[in-house]
């Protein structure tokens, strides 16, 4: 599924919530969207993580093969052995920081996008406790009502005996 498609049905989801009385069906409803879209977007991020993780190495690679041919060019065949092992260390270095930013990175993106989904699910929740408190507390003014209103025919039957 596309992150537009589970957005439209998020956004379907929380209009069909805001327009009705949102059950424990609609609240299912609700928290499911939530998790498929929350699974997409960690889905995303991590595929992006990988690109460019890879892209990041593949840059670096071509880069130190560049300098290794430009030494063979200017008439060397090869590297010395402290010139090649000082570029191995120099490349694995640079290597481990550009993995290291590129982690930090997707990971300060995947702990918002958590922040997000845990609020989400906890607005969800709250939501259904009001209006099942809501619901509770109007199914007892309707009882009060009625009692009330038994209790008025009461008294007026009494009245006009």
């Amino acid at each position: 599924m596309t992150k537009a498609f589970l957005s439209l049905c998020l956004i379907t989801t929380l209009s069909a919530c805001a327009t009705t009385t949102p059950s424990t069906t609609s609240q299912a409803m609700l928290l499911s969207s939530l998790t498929m879209l929350y699974e997409q977007h960690v889905n995303t991020l991590d595929n992006q993580r990988k690109e460019e993780t890879d892209q990041s190495e593949q840059a670096l690679q071509k880069k130190f093969l560049e300098y290794n041919l430009s030494k063979r060019l200017k008439g060397r065949r090869t590297l010395s052995s402290e010139e090649a092992k000082a570029l191995s260390k120099k490349y694995a270095t640079a290597l481990a920081e550009q993995r290291e930013t590129i982690h930090t990175t997707y990971n300060e993106k995947l702990k918002r996008l958590d922040s997000i989904y845990q609020s989400l699910v906890r607005l969800v929740t709250e939501n259904a406790s009001y209006i099942s408190g809501y619901k509770q507390n109007t199914n007892q003014a309707k009882q009060l009502q009625a009692d009330y209103q038994d209790k008025l025919e009461a008294m007026h039957a009494l009245l006009t005996e």
